[in-house]
């Protein structure tokens, strides 16, 4: 089997990992598993994946799905957000429209970082 390496999200690594060891599969294994898995449930356009999507995309109402059906839809909406959140870029955003943004800082601190790109910690980490 030919293999390509690809880029993946640190935490879902650690959850195939975690969900691997228990099922006795490797961490590519696992991966390997829920892609197909994945895959299967996408190709499959029965009436329920239907109703999921349709639920997912604002046309079906989600107390017309079973509770199986629901998880899938919340599963689908999550990994949306998840792939929608990772490539924004919210505080150049912000910045843009001169709005001051607050990260957390390594250590713990809050840093407030202003539109013009400066700098200043507005709270420590320590002094809670």
């Amino acid at each position: 089997m030919a293999t390509k390496p690809v880029r993946l999200d640190q935490s879902l690594v650690d959850a195939a990992a975690e969900s691997g060891h228990r099922n006795r599969r490797s961490t590519t294994q696992q991966i390997d598993f829920w892609l197909r898995v994945g895959r299967a449930v996408s190709a499959g356009q029965t009436s329920e994946r239907e109703r999921i999507m349709g639920a997912v995309n604002g046309t079906v109402h989600f107390e017309e799905l079973s509770d199986p059906e629901r998880e899938i839809a919340h599963a689908e909406i999550d990994a949306r957000i998840e792939t929608a959140a990772s490539g924004a870029d919210f505080a150049a955003r912000l910045a843009a429209e001169g709005v001051p943004t607050v990260t957390l800082g390594p250590d713990g601190a809050l840093i407030r970082q202003e539109p013009d790109g400066s700098t200043s910690v507005i709270g420590d980490a320590d002094a809670a």
